[in-house]
């Protein structure tokens, strides 16, 4: 919390890497100390709805409710939205209809050692374009997936 608050060096050093065109994520967003407040003073680009409210879903209705509120909130702030912890179609399929931004998680990718990454990025070059979302139907993506 001291790294946020007003006032406080770590306050102005967000401020200073978001001019510098770094984005900001709130990580974990729903569990812990998610104070709201953080939304309207920091310049946060991204909220990550924490995995334990995803591996519940779609059939938690509590779950489903918090997801869905999330999402609401992120996009009456303008701040995209990335799902952790995604591990079905399922998962995918509900964030998709809640038109969640983004999504993460062992149903995109496995973790993997540098060797891995360096030959998937090395492979990244020949596979479709993450803009065309045509061209990416069926495919799975490292890091996070565009949902929409």
């Amino acid at each position: 919390t001291a790294l946020v608050r007003r006032g406080e060096p770590g306050f102005d050093t967000i401020w200073a890497l978001h001019r510098l065109g770094i984005s900001i994520a709130v990580d974990d967003f729903g569990t812990g100390y998610s104070c709201l407040a953080y939304l309207s003073d920091l310049p946060v680009q991204y909220l990550k709805i924490d995995q334990s409210f995803i591996k519940k879903l779609p059939d938690d209705s509590p779950s489903a409710t918090i997801a869905r509120s999330i999402v609401g909130l992120g996009c009456g702030l303008q701040i995209k939205i990335v799902a952790e912890g995604v591990e079905t179609v399922r998962q995918e399929e509900f964030l998709k209809s809640i038109k969640c931004h983004k999504a993460q998680g062992f149903h995109y990718s496995k973790p993997m050692c540098q060797e891995d990454f360096l030959d998937w990025a090395r492979d990244f070059e020949e596979k479709p374009s993450l803009e065309n979302p045509a061209q990416m139907e069926g495919k799975r993506v490292f890091i996070a997936r565009g949902l929409s």
